[in-house]
């Protein structure tokens, strides 16, 4: 009898199973996008998990930006989670198949990232993850987590910010007792002008980890903050710094250590050899060579375009309206330099009152220097929160067409000025005599 109970204690645990992780595949449903009239929630079994759609903002979308690949290079359409950002913001629930600990979701590699699609994340009403901000690179992960809960736990994901969340995968994991060090990121990329810095931060995970974690890397230029922290430390996100002292091209590493146990991130920073300031200002081609990786002001140098803004086409925003000046609108202008281009917002205020073509067609053929944010605007590389930095004092104006005249300016004792600074003048333009302010 007592052999007899070894032999089956023996055999239960040989057959126990630790119970394994679940990834819901949004790839994996069928697109559908719901109407108005629709009656919600609308379930579909994606991935064996029951996945309800709570209303018609939240649906399967087909990604054609035509990041995905098949296995020849072939780029294909994917099926993605879209959660449209308008009114009812896009929402699904799910219940968990296992006992878990962590939610982890994947943004999909080809639709944009910004910092705008924000994410909330509910266990069984209770909220667990608060507007998550997907800004992270194209295929980023993000982890959110429960604490211990059951099978059969409520999970729900709602659209909480400006723009709309594109989810890939969404994976359930299960506890484990097993130590374990991961980071949000594998890798950092960077890119920044010449003495400026770049910072960085992301999550870094432990399980079942006593004791601090520790982080380190070998290129002086990086700075960690915190460079030793608890595993809750570490969930409220450790600060990467890089300074550009030197124009290079930059591979590192940082390691996130526990004792035996490690995590690598990858870290890659390019500087370029200009300052981004007025006295040395970035070139077009410098912004499309940050490629909106360094977000902080600098100072671009171009010509102003004849037109506005347009989408952008393989990557460079368009000129739209370039020979109807009636279409001209004031809220932005193109830079060029050869055959690149970017547009530059103009917000409300002195930068849109200087530079905008709408109410200044002399500024056209000109080149300026502003001073803005880089960052994404008509899909390409830009400029936001602009202000005007110089440019416009001189009297050469390309741009005028030569049935309008010369620009010319003089004082208000009728003397010409060559070259007016900031001050009250008398602009004439042909036959067309008005007071100005520069």
């Amino acid at each position: 009898m007592k052999k007899l109970l070894l032999a089956s204690l023996a055999f239960f645990a040989a057959t126990t199973v630790v119970a394994q992780n679940v990834t819901i595949d949004f790839k994996t449903a069928t697109p559908v996008k719901y109407e108005t009239n629709q009656e919600f929630p609308v379930v579909q079994k994606i991935s064996n998990v029951d996945v309800s759609f709570l209303n018609k903002n939240a649906y399967i979308f087909t990604d054609t930006y035509g990041n995905y690949k098949d296995k020849d290079g072939n780029p294909v359409n994917t099926n993605v989670l879209f959660l449209n950002k308008n009114t009812p913001k896009g929402e699904i629930s799910f219940k968990t198949p296992i006992e878990c600990t962590k939610i982890i979701f994947q943004s999909t590699m080809g639709g944009s990232t910004s910092a705008n699609a924000k994410v909330s994340v509910y266990a069984d009403g209770t909220q667990v993850g608060s507007a998550i901000s997907m800004s992270n690179p194209k295929g980023s992960k993000y982890t959110v987590e429960l604490g211990k809960k059951t099978a059969g736990t409520v999970i729900k994901f709602a659209a909480s910010g400006s723009s709309n969340p594109q989810i890939e995968t969404i994976e359930i994991v299960a506890p484990t007792t097993t130590p374990t060090l991961t980071t949000e990121l594998e890798k950092i990329d960077f890119a920044m002008p010449l003495k400026a810095n770049c910072t960085k931060t992301m999550k870094v995970m432990a399980d079942n980890i006593e004791g601090n974690i520790t982080a380190s890397c070998p290129d002086a230029n990086v700075a960690i903050t915190p460079a030793s922290f608890t595993a809750e430390e570490g969930l409220k996100g450790v600060e990467i710094k890089y300074t550009g002292n030197d124009a290079d091209e930059v591979t590192t590493k940082i390691t996130f250590a526990a004792g035996e146990i490690k995590a690598e991130v990858a870290l890659n920073a390019l500087i370029i050899s200009c300052e981004g300031t007025e006295a040395d200002p970035l070139s077009i081609k410098d912004v499309f060579t940050l490629n909106n990786l360094y977000t902080g002001k600098a100072c671009v140098k171009g010509t102003i375009a004849k037109g506005n803004a347009g989408f952008a086409e393989d990557g460079m925003a368009t000129i739209v309206n370039a020979d109807d000046e009636t279409k001209w609108i004031n809220s932005n202008i193109v830079l060029t330099e050869g055959e690149k281009n970017i547009a530059v917002a103009l917000p409300t205020g002195d930068a849109r009152t200087k530079l905008n073509i709408k109410d200044n067609s002399g500024n056209v053929g000109k080149t300026v220097i502003v001073k803005g944010t880089l960052e994404p605007y008509y899909g390409a590389p830009g400029v936001k929160n602009t202000e005007y930095v110089s440019g416009l004092s001189g009297v050469e104006n390309v741009g005028v067409d030569a049935e309008q005249g010369v620009v010319e300016y003089f004082n208000l004792q009728g003397m010409r000025v060559e070259n007016p600074t900031k001050g009250l003048y008398i602009r004439r333009e042909g036959s067309k005599a008005t007071k100005v302010i520069l």
